[in-house]
């Protein structure tokens, strides 16, 4: 997940807390969303699934996240 469209004082008071230290917590649950977030956008576009086969299921899970990267995601 990137951290745009953020206003001057945002950046100001992000930098700041970041400057001050970051609660692990925060940092956890950041991760969390972003990953829910990633695997959400890759199964939008089929690139989930579960077989006998976990490694071709991981082989398909990031052929699909590059796919998605190069080509952008499906609206519908």
């Amino acid at each position: 997940m990137v951290d745009v469209g953020r206003s001057h004082s945002e950046v100001v008071e992000r930098a700041r807390a970041l400057t001050q230290g970051v609660d692990a917590e925060d940092i956890v649950s950041a991760l969390e969303t972003a990953s829910q977030t990633l695997r959400s956008m890759v199964a939008s576009s089929d690139g989930v699934q579960q077989t006998g086969d976990a490694v071709g299921d991981l082989h398909h899970f990031s052929n699909t996240l590059y796919n998605c990267m190069r080509g952008g995601l499906f609206l519908k």
